[in-house]
């Protein structure tokens, strides 16, 4: 096989020294070990076309996908309940990567005891796993910490921002549920103050559910 060896290449100054390679040819930019060798490309000069995820350094963001509640929803139902709209389906583009959680949920309230939790399943697997050795009957979530309190209505709200590691290239549901008292009554509110009342010194809130798939 023959070979050309050159030092500049350079093209017609009609062109403005462009190269130009004919239709139906190709240009093979490999060295001799067949690995491709390109010259720096500014961003600007490249029109179309993505860069595979795979070539991505660990710890890009892929995707974000965000579930809102902007309305006030209040429960009685004891147990873990679903939170309404604080869902997320995601769908990982490998099965190596992780998936970045962050809930953040207002004006949760609680009434004369009940102290209200939060947690994030995927699917039916609960991803809000925490250490409660010696305290087999408490609720593992997150837990709410009054803001204000008067002996009968309390204020509160909640965030979180944690890695899950789902494992798969399916589409992957995400929710959050919250934790009502078994025992007696307990109104459980999010985004407004449990009173109800019209006044501009109580507020009301969004919550939201945030899943971030992080390449790794």
């Amino acid at each position: 096989m023959s070979k050309l060896v050159v030092k500049d290449l350079e093209g017609p100054s009609s062109s403005s020294n462009k190269i130009y390679v004919a239709s139906g040819s190709t240009l093979d930019l490999k060295n001799s070990s067949g690995t491709t060798v390109l010259p720096d490309i500014p961003a600007g000069d490249i029109a179309s076309g993505t860069l595979a995820n795979a070539r991505l350094a660990d710890g890009h963001i892929l995707q974000v996908v965000t579930g809102e509640l902007t309305t006030i929803q209040s429960s009685t139902a004891a147990g873990w309940n679903d939170v309404p709209s604080l869902t997320c389906s995601i769908t990982p583009t490998d099965t190596s990567n992780k998936i970045l959680i962050t809930i953040a949920v207002g004006g949760i309230s609680q009434y004369n005891g009940n102290t209200p939790a939060l947690r994030v399943l995927r699917g039916t697997t609960v991803c809000t796993v925490n250490d409660h050795s010696g305290y087999a009957d408490l609720a593992r979530g997150v837990t709410i910490s009054p803001g204000y309190s008067n002996g009968t209505e309390n204020a509160a709200a909640a965030s979180a921002c944690f890695f899950d590691s789902p494992s798969t290239t399916s589409a992957t549901t995400y929710k959050v549920q919250w934790y009502g008292r078994p025992s007696g009554t307990f109104t459980n509110t999010i985004n407004a103050f449990y009173a109800w009342d019209n006044h501009n010194y109580y507020a009301a809130s969004i919550s939201s559910l945030t899943v971030m798939e992080v390449k790794a």
